[in-house]
């Protein structure tokens, strides 16, 4: 898999992560000899990261690390050994991401695993900093349909629990967990709307790339004024 990480400043590594935060994690574990004193943004993208986190392989036959239950218990563990060039076998040409993503904005059993695997990588990734000496930000970036009421209608077309579903649910959840490790968060959702979106597409365009530079600008000032 490729990983890749931008350089905003000397003080601040943004970073686009792979697959899944799992991926993220690992490349933090990678690259925590280089994080003294830098500030690290981690942008975890609802649609596909959070359940990607719980899932062997992409739906195009790739092997991907994921996190597991330790012997069914409350503990994960990261999984990588399957990892190799070879195709996937157990796979299709599609992955479920609206439903999925429908059913994470929501309190259910799906949600209830995906977020605790969640909160132990989130837990893990503040370990690795905090050795490091780095500061972590952990940043939840959404799809376009939680930002208008067409896509949430969209979204809670996939046999969703419509009496409780909350576009913001994952925001919650995740600041939930940040706020238990002393990581600090921020939701996306607060500086996007659904026209920084390209058309017919889940990417930012030039305004949305613009709304994310003001977030990072942000970030950086709250942490100089600390």
């Amino acid at each position: 898999y490729e990983i890749s990480v931008r350089d905003w400043s000397s003080d601040v590594c943004s970073s686009d992560l792979g697959y899944s935060m799992v991926q993220g994690v690992l490349l933090m574990r990678q690259l925590s000899a280089q994080l003294r004193g830098k500030q690290v943004v981690w942008f975890v993208c609802v649609e596909n990261d959070l359940y990607d986190n719980v899932m062997p392989n992409k739906p195009n036959f790739y092997r991907t690390p994921f996190v597991r239950r330790v012997n069914g218990d409350e503990k994960w563990e990261i999984v990588g050994h399957h990892v190799s060039p070879s195709r996937w076998q157990y796979s299709n040409d599609g992955r479920p991401y609206y439903p999925m993503l429908a059913k994470l904005c929501t309190p259910c059993p799906l949600s209830r695993r995906v977020y605790a695997a969640c909160k132990h990588l989130i837990e893990e990734a503040r370990d690795i900093c905090a050795q490091a000496g780095a500061e972590l930000v952990v940043v939840t970036i959404p799809n376009k349909n939680q930002l208008s009421p067409e896509g949430l209608e969209f979204l809670l077309s996939h046999n969703v629990d419509r009496a409780n579903f909350d576009a913001d649910y994952p925001d919650h959840r995740i600041s939930e967990m940040c706020r238990t490790f002393g990581v600090r968060f921020v939701a996306a959702k607060q500086y996007l709307h659904a026209e920084d979106y390209k058309e017919h597409d889940t990417h930012w365009n030039a305004q949305g790339h613009r709304q994310m530079a003001a977030l990072l600008r942000d970030a950086f000032v709250k942490r100089q004024a600390q």
